[in-house]
């Protein structure tokens, strides 16, 4: 069975290169490259991300990872990059969170509703 790892921290903390670091010694590489440019800015960041791959890695440019991870090879290591990012995208095009569908628990934590699951505090 394949190991599973998720590199998780804040906005720029460095999860992107810690994960390239650990998936460096794989002989092959499918990097699943979630983000679209939204502003300039995140065009910069997506362009240092595309320069510090080495060149035969394979990048796949997806909105939709749960794909790209069932299209890659079964002998490379996977590297799924933006998936705060990709599920912010999701929640914003979803639309509009409304009473009773969200409640915030923090001042960083949002915890969506689920019928399966009940807040206890």
């Amino acid at each position: 069975m394949a190991e599973l790892v998720v590199v998780l921290g804040g906005i720029r903390s460095g999860k992107s290169a810690v994960a390239e670091q650990l998936v460096a010694v794989a002989p092959a590489v499918t990097y699943v490259a979630t983000a679209a440019a939204g502003d300039a800015e995140m065009a910069e960041r997506i362009a240092a991300h595309r320069a510090r791959r080495p060149a035969h890695w394979r990048t796949v440019e997806e909105l939709d990872p749960a794909a790209a991870v069932a299209a890659a090879p079964r002998d490379a290591a996977v590297l799924v990059d933006g998936l705060g990012g990709w599920l912010t995208t999701r929640m914003v095009a979803a639309g509009p969170l409304t009473e009773g569908s969200a409640a915030v628990t923090s001042d960083h934590c949002l915890c969506v509703s689920n019928p399966r699951c009940r807040r206890t505090s």
